[in-house]
Formats: structure tokens, C-alpha cells, sequence
């Protein structure tokens, strides 16, 4: 996940960033299907990676960021009965790491494949996840839904910070605001995103304040096809949702691909 997310930030992403219906349960049934071992590439603070292992499944997390992988890494060490936990997470790119094994599956969870805001750094990613798949393996990636229509009302227009979602710090029980605007750039499909966490305590006073900035670069359906087959995977699955259902122009996109 994204490597702006530090400190204070990452440790509320879990709070902030629930994942969609259904989600874990699919990863679980890829994992079944085309396991046992799993890669977690951009696993951020092991949302997925930890249902994973207490499936049983010989699972591994790859990140960027090393605020990510210190609450993903907290949440393995209190996990029973789980073999080498201090191997288990990885700090590299998805765009260039380089491991001593293949995985029989290789998860993108959670739209982190669309930090990847270069079309040749998307490639590359897609080359080396391809490369550390075993014959018969399966790549899974998860992408938003490109929403034009959504999109136009931030077409080259100011960023406006609105709050999204107000929760509770479970620390210190205070109140954490949680401030988001976008700018959308329909050129180059990146995606300018400010975010701001506000910290207030029962007399409403702010007694902390986080910001960070990031990109992300939506992928049509047509172009992620062609990347996919550039890359070598063949067999492509497209759902519209966590539940297998077909593909239509509104839903979410769920990638399967297969070497």
C-alpha cells in the first residue's frame, strides 16, 4: 500500500480502510483453488495477509512502506502456531523486486496495482509478478471502476478537502477526522489525492494533525487486458464483483490471470 501512509496514518488505515464486502472470503477461494503459497504484493498492514495465514496457507507480504509492514508485522507476531513469522514480510517494489521462489498465487489487493501511475513501471510490475508465478499460477488484481461521469466534476478543478468518515482512535478514544479531496487529470487518468487526519479530544480540541499527499492512475478495462497479455498471463477472468459475478461496465474490476 501507499508509502505516504506513515506513522499515525498507517496505524489508522485499518480503522479508515475496512476493504470491500466480500473480499477476504474471495481471496480465501483463490487461495484454496491455486495455492498453498501466496504472495501479498502492496499487502500494506496485512488486511488480507493475516486471513491468509490463519487459513493456513504458507503466505508471504511484499510493501513499500516500512510504517505498513511495522503494524503488519505486530499483527503476525500475535498469531499462533504461524513458521518463520520474521521472513513473512518483504520491504520492495512491486515493480522490481526480486525473490529466491515462486508462489502459486500472487494477490494485488485493495486498488494498490493503480499506485503504479507510469504505464512502463505498470509493465514491469506485471513482468515480475509474471516471473515469480509458478507454471499453472494465478494473478488476482483488484481495480476501481474508471467513472468518467464521477470523474468530470474534478476535471481541472481546485482540490477541495471534505470529510469522508469520522472514527475513533482506539488508543486514546478521541475522535480522528478523516479529510479527503482528488483532482483528476483525464489525459494522463492520474488521480491527485490529499488526505488529513484531525485528532480531537472531548473538549474538541485538535490535539493532532496528520496530512499526505498521493497518485494513483485509474486502468480501463481494455487497457488492463492488454497489459496482462503483454506481460504473458493468458486465460484472463474479468468479475464485477467478490462474488463472481460477470462484468459490467458500472462494477468494480477483479482480475484472475493465469500463466
Amino acid at each position: 500500500m501507499a508509502s505516504e501512509y506513515r506513522g499515525f496514518a498507517a496505524q489508522m488505515y485499518d480503522i479508515v480502510h475496512s476493504g470491500p464486502e466480500g473480499d477476504i472470503e474471495f481471496y480465501l477461494r483463490m487461495a484454496k483453488r491455486y495455492g498453498p503459497t501466496v504472495l501479498d504484493v502492496g499487502c500494506g498492514t496485512g488486511r488480507t495477509l493475516l486471513p491468509l495465514l490463519e487459513a493456513g496457507y504458507d503466505a508471504y507480504g511484499l510493501d513499500l512502506s516500512p510504517d505498513m509492514l511495522e503494524v503488519a508485522n505486530s499483527k503476525i507476531d500475535n498469531l499462533k502456531g504461524i513458521s518463520n513469522t520474521s521472513q513473512r514480510l518483504i520491504k520492495g517494489d512491486m515493480s522490481r523486486f526480486s525473490l529466491d521462489r515462486s508462489f502459486n498465487l500472487i494477490i494485488c489487493t485493495l486498488f494498490s496495482f493503480e499506485e503504479l501511475v507510469e504505464p512502463e513501471i505498470q509493465r514491469a510490475a506485471l513482468r515480475c509478478i509474471y516471473e515469480h508465478l509458478a507454471p499453472g499460477g494465478a494473478f488476482v488484481v483488484h481495480l476501481a471502476r474508471p467513472n468518467a461521469q464521477r470523474f468530470a466534476e474534478f476535471f481541472d478543478s481546485p482540490m477541495v478537502m471534505q470529510i469522508v468518515s469520522e472514527v475513533t482512535n482506539p488508543a486514546t478514544s478521541n475522535t480522528v477526522l478523516v479529510f479527503r479531496g482528488q483532482s483528476v487529470n483525464p489525459y494522463t487518468q492520474i488521480v491527485d489525492w490529499r488526505h488529513a487526519f484531525e485528532e480531537v479530544d472531548d473538549t474538541n480540541k485538535v490535539v493532532r494533525k496528520v496530512y499526505g499527499t498521493a497518485q494513483t492512475r485509474y486502468t480501463t478495462r481494455f487497457e488492463m487486458s492488454y497489459l496482462l497479455e503483454l506481460a504473458g498471463f493468458s486465460d484472463l477472468t474479468l468479475y464485477g464483483d467478490f462474488s463472481n459475478s460477470p462484468f459490467e461496465v458500472l462494477d468494480t474490476q477483479i482480475w484472475v490471470a493465469l500463466k
